[in-house]
């Protein structure tokens, strides 16, 4: 079955490939008319890049595109960018106690399955969850979701979709200045600065900002020893982000920019693991920077591209008190990207977008060096037909072994394809059907190749994970300010990569990665959005079926959520412009052990904020509520194991007050 699948997609993709050509010279041959685009002003739109690397209104776009306004987070209340993702349908992130692995979910898949970008460039390498948590809210503009395998514009770590943040933007010819600062009951502060100008020909940008948290525990004496600690539930933190960034625009339409950007989290955290109370630290610390271009040929040709420089460093501090285990690790990874675009409006029916991107990156650890190289070619062409919009589009992924490491030893040059369809249909003015079919490709990080971390193991003889996506949506838009949204998917991928955990004689265990076979992921979302005047309300419904396929039977995989409720609703008093905002996120229990059939409590959490603008809206103060039902949930899970105690919500009711200035 699997072999039907790829050959079929992978026919279309050549197929798709080979008639871009014929379509780019027929069109360009037609009688050529104004883009819509440049008939319709785009004040009054959301502008969205990442559905097709291209600017253009949401309302517009072929593939199915979640945006969450800068509004919007922070009527969230959000802190971290993981918190900001939790109130997006189809994403999960339930903000287990901070240090251990954050449980990010996109339609089941985990964020190795998801490109993650800023500005369209891909965050550093390592665990995407530690770098999500270090982004600044201070400096997000919007966030820009798009499910389903990207593989074909994006390449790997696609699979499951692309998450693209979007940073601040200053207006023209202005000197903008803000500083913010946000404290909480559970002894988290926030807080920020920026500064920025823009001219005619110059940009500049700089800000910094910090999270710190006292972290939640309580005085205990280890009773072999007498020695006193912490029992830490939500480990002691602190953050902090430094950004920079200069631009030049030396003719209309062609600009570089290069920016900058530091940070570090440290986090200790004292706890009992195997009964034993431990010692647990953890440094990260990230460095970027990056050149972007872009120079316009003529009114419909541009040429644009970036360079792009990362590092990641993790530190980490074990020990048990009474000596039996002390390890200290340090890994480091280095990503070298470099990527050129040339983009062709050849008509009001055709946009022809190819490239060529290159990406080498290297793994460092206590044992040995790790590299790898990769370059693709891609390209796509935005077919319109009237009330039809084509997509096809793929991309060749080129592996080139420069590992000299004993481990990598048999390792050959491969090229792997990665073709895509996309459609959409407008049957009039308020019905909107969108379809896709694709293939996915993602190498085993280095992480899952040549970890060593406490009792979790690396397996450098792991396979690439192929998947097949196909998803068909709709959207409606029965009144003005209402629109309903119904999209489903299914993903078939052969060779996932999982942790598997063996239990030892002796009562010890540890995890190692290994290729589990076939999984299938399919499900739906459903849900409505309100705008009307004074009111911005939002309610969604997701609903995953996720298995492994063992044996010819389909067995539940661990951690998964099957059901997600998240609902929001805001509302601003016309002569005040107070805004009272009220959001919701429920997750039904998942599967803890498939054998005992044993699962987690449910997750609820609901939050309040309340937000007054003053002096001409330059200063604004805000206070809100977080978990406000004070751990209540529905159901507890194995042994009575509360929400609480599963989930690490041992703050209980937050309370936070904050204020931003900005001039």
């Amino acid at each position: 079955m699997a072999n039907n699948y790829r050959k079929l997609i992978t026919s279309l993709g050549l197929i798709s490939l080979l008639l871009m050509p014929v379509f780019a010279q027929d069109a360009a041959s037609s009688e050529d008319v104004s883009s819509p685009a440049e008939e319709t002003s785009s004040s009054d739109y959301i502008i969205v890049v990442t559905a097709d690397k291209v600017e253009q209104n949401l309302d517009d776009t072929v593939e199915s595109v979640q945006v969450l306004t800068k509004e919007e987070i922070e009527q969230s209340g959000a802190h971290t960018l993981s918190e900001a993702l939790n109130s997006i349908p189809g994403l999960s992130y339930t903000g287990r106690s901070i240090g251990s692995s954050e449980p990010f979910q996109m339609n089941g898949f985990s964020d190795e399955y998801v490109k993650i970008l800023v500005d369209g460039i891909a965050i550093a390498a390592g665990d995407s969850s530690d770098v999500l948590s270090q982004i600044s809210m201070y400096n997000v503009e919007q966030i820009e979701v798009m499910y389903g395998s990207s593989s074909a514009l994006y390449g790997s770590d696609a699979i499951a979709g692309v998450i693209n943040i979007i940073t601040k933007k200053t207006g023209e010819n202005t000197l903008n200045f803000t500083i913010g600062q946000e404290a909480g009951s559970n002894g988290q502060f926030t807080g920020d600065a920026g500064i920025s100008y823009r001219g005619d020909v110059f940009r500049t940008e700089a800000s910094v900002g910090y999270n710190y948290n006292s972290g939640n525990y309580e005085d205990a004496v280890y009773p072999d020893t007498g020695e006193e600690y912490r029992e830490y539930s939500i480990a002691q933190s602190l953050k902090y982000n430094v950004r920079g960034l200069m631009g030049w625009q030396f003719a209309e339409g062609s600009d570089i920019s290069i920016s900058g950007n530091y940070a570090s989290t440290e986090l200790e955290d004292f706890k009992s693991t195997d009964n034993k109370p431990s010692y647990y630290n953890r440094n990260y610390d990230s460095l970027s920077g990056t050149m972007n271009f872009n120079v316009a040929l003529g009114q419909r040709q541009s040429i644009g591209g970036f360079f792009s420089a990362r590092n990641y460093n993790t530190v980490s501090k074990d020990k048990y008190f009474d000596g039996s285990y002390d390890d200290e690790s340090s890994t480091v990874f280095g990503d070298y990207e470099a990527e050129i675009r040339y983009q062709n409006d050849l008509s009001a029916s055709h946009n022809l977008l190819a490239g060529i991107n290159t990406i080498y990156s290297t793994y460092e650890d206590a044992d040995d060096n790790y590299s790898s190289l990769y370059t693709s070619l891609f390209a796509q062409d935005m077919m319109s037909f009237g009330r039809l919009q084509l997509i096809p589009g793929a991309r060749m992924m080129i592996s080139i072994p420069v590992d000299d490491s004993e481990m990598a030893e048999d390792e050959e040059l491969s090229f792997n394809l990665t073709p895509k369809l996309s459609a959409r249909f407008d049957v009039n003015d308020t019905v909107i059907l969108r379809a896709s079919a694709g293939m996915g490709y993602r190498v085993p990080t280095f992480t899952q190749k040549y970890n060593s971390f406490w009792k979790a193991y690396g397996n450098p003889d792991l396979r690439p994970e192929t998947s097949y996506t196909a998803t068909l949506g709709t959207d409606i838009k029965p009144v003005k300010g209402l629109t309903l949204t119904a999209n489903g998917y299914f993903t078939y991928l052969e060779d996932m990569i999982e942790r598997v955990r063996y239990d030892e004689e002796d009562g010890s265990w540890y995890r190692i990665y290994e290729n589990i076979g076939e999984v299938i992921s399919t499900g739906y979302n459903l849900q409505g959005n309100y705008n009307s005047g004074n009111w911005n309300t939002s309610l969604s419904y997701n609903y995953l079926f996720m298995r492994s396929i063992e044996e010819g039977e389909l067995v539940e995989l661990t951690g998964k959520v099957p059901h997600q409720v998240k609902g929001s609703v805001a509302y601003t008093i016309p002569c005040s412009k107070t805004t009272y905002s009220l959001n919701a996120t429920w997750y039904a229990p998942s599967v803890r052990n498939v054998d005992e059939e044993t699962k987690s409590p449910d997750y609820l959490i609901a939050n309040i904020r309340v937000e007054q603008p003053l002096l001409e809206d330059r200063l604004s103060i805000y206070g809100g509520v977080k978990n406000l039902l004070n751990n209540f949930s529905f159901t507890n899970g194995e042994d009575d194991e509360s929400m609480e105690d599963a989930f690490g919500t041992s703050d209980g009711v937050v309370v936070y007050v904050g204020a931003r200035y900005q001039y």
